[in-house]
């Protein structure tokens, strides 16, 4: 299940703000995959379904508004919780978050729009230890992208 909010606002002439985030429950406690933890290789535990979430705020400047290129500048935060909010939070998981900039521009031509965005770590990955690693000790880095780019194309009808 995935629940997703986002609000856009006119703060000035030619600058918004805006908000988007989402949640990915996963109410599976485990998948059929197992590994052995760090340190016992006759022990296997199984891979955890964890939830997922990320969240962006920002702002959206027009930087040549008659040529079309807004450029847009936000905060962005993607995680793994420590715990699911439905069901069980057994198994592997390596909990952790990641903070960034993102910068990025747009093309806007007639209904039409081009983005692309780039977003450069802030913080260091942070992980702390899930119920998986606990036992043995261990803390992984976290199983997030180090770096992102994203390309985009909007059509309004």
């Amino acid at each position: 299940m995935i629940l997703q909010g986002q609000a856009f606002r006119q703060v000035a002439r030619r600058t918004f703000v805006y908000f988007t985030g989402s949640y990915l429950l996963s109410p599976r406690n485990q998948t059929d995959v197992t590994r052995a933890p760090v340190g016992e290789p006759n022990a296997t535990v199984h891979i955890s379904v964890p939830d997922v979430y990320t969240g962006r705020v920002g702002r959206r400047l027009w930087v040549l508004p008659s040529k079309g290129y807004p450029s847009a500048s936000a905060d962005r935060v993607d995680g793994i919780p420590y715990h699911d909010i439905i069901g069980k939070s057994d198994g592997f998981r390596r909990p952790s978050y990641i903070v960034f900039v993102d910068p990025g521009i747009s093309l806007e031509r007639g209904p039409s729009t081009f983005t692309i965005s780039t977003p450069v770590r802030v913080a260091s990955r942070l992980a702390y230890a899930s119920h998986g690693q606990q036992s043995s000790g261990t803390i992984g880095a976290g199983d997030l992208a180090g770096v992102l780019m994203f390309v985009g194309y909007a059509r309004r009808f």
